[in-house]
Formats: C-alpha cells, sequence, structure tokens
C-alpha cells in the first residue's frame, strides 16, 4: 500500500497548494492574499464553523476533495495541531497520488488552500479540532467535488522536539 510520510508543514512546499496563515505574524494586522471571489454570479462567501473529528496517524485515505472555484480556508479556533494531505491533479484532473504531499500544521497556524487543490476533509490530532472554514459557494453539486482514491496511508516519524505522533 501506498504510504506517505507526514512532515512540518512550510509555505515554500506547501505554495503551490496554498497559503500558510501565521497570525504571530501580524503587527497589529495581516492581510492574505486568498482569492474567495469567483465569476459565478449566484456565489457568496460560506464562513462556517466545523468541528473536525480526531484522527491518529497513520491515517488511511480513501477519498480526497477539491473545490474547482473558489479558495477554501482554515482557521483553528482552538490550540490543535493537524494534519493537511494534498495532491495535485494528474490524469484525467484526477487526484496524482505519486505526488501526494502531508503536512503537520502546528498550533496557531491556519491554511488557506488555492481554488482546485485536491486535499482531505479537515481532522485533528489532539482531540475534535474546532475550525472557522471560509470558501465561495453557489450551492451547486460542483461547489465541492469528492474522488475516491486508491487507498493510501499517511505515516508519521519523529516530528520536532522528538515528538512521535505515529500510533499503533
Amino acid at each position: 500500500m501506498r504510504q506517505v510520510i507526514i512532515s512540518p508543514l512550510n509555505q515554500k512546499e506547501f505554495s503551490s497548494f496554498g497559503v500558510v496563515l501565521n497570525v504571530a505574524d501580524a503587527q497589529p494586522r495581516l492581510n492574505f492574499t486568498v482569492p474567495f471571489e469567483e465569476s459565478r454570479s449566484e456565489a457568496r462567501v460560506n464562513l462556517a464553523l466545523i468541528k473536525a473529528p480526531r484522527a491518529s496517524l497513520p491515517l488511511m485515505v480513501e477519498t480526497m476533495e477539491r473545490h474547482p472555484h473558489a479558495a477554501q480556508a482554515f482557521i483553528p479556533i482552538k490550540d490543535t495541531s493537524y494534519p493537511v494531505i494534498v495532491a495535485p491533479s494528474g490524469v484525467d484532473d484526477l487526484p496524482d497520488l505519486d505526488r501526494a504531499l502531508a503536512f503537520l500544521v502546528p498550533v496557531g497556524l491556519g491554511i488557506a488552500y488555492h481554488p482546485n487543490v485536491w486535499h482531505v476533509g479537515m481532522t485533528a490530532l489532539s482531540g475534535p479540532g474546532h475550525f472557522a472554514m471560509m470558501i465561495s459557494e453557489a450551492g451547486r453539486p460542483d461547489d465541492c467535488i469528492y474522488q475516491s482514491v486508491e487507498p493510501f496511508t499517511v505515516i508519521a516519524s519523529e516530528c520536532p522536539r522528538g515528538i512521535v505522533i505515529r500510533s499503533n
């Protein structure tokens, strides 16, 4: 079975998939260029509160999703670390699992996916995660495209400060 090793989040490696949102950089305000605008006239910005389920590693992935028309941002409301699993589009515009990446987002950071990026639904590693989520939606089936994928596992090795997040 395919395995993807989770690594600490960094903007350079994540940049083709989205933007890292770091509130610590605000002095006193920090603006992010996140393209919530879109061409569908019926679309509206949706601000939602999300309670993401707790997950542990290794994490089995069987489904990915993407939002073809808009960016999607997640900002933690409570301190939590969480995995972000992404893949570029490949053949037939499906997720290219050979180039899938997994990142561990530390406490205090949010993320915003670029439009049309394949990703896994939100989970949290330290109990249920509470997030503010923002996206532009039109209330149509193409707001979010779900795709079953050949199952793969996200695994972890030693993380910063020697914390092992792999579960048995």
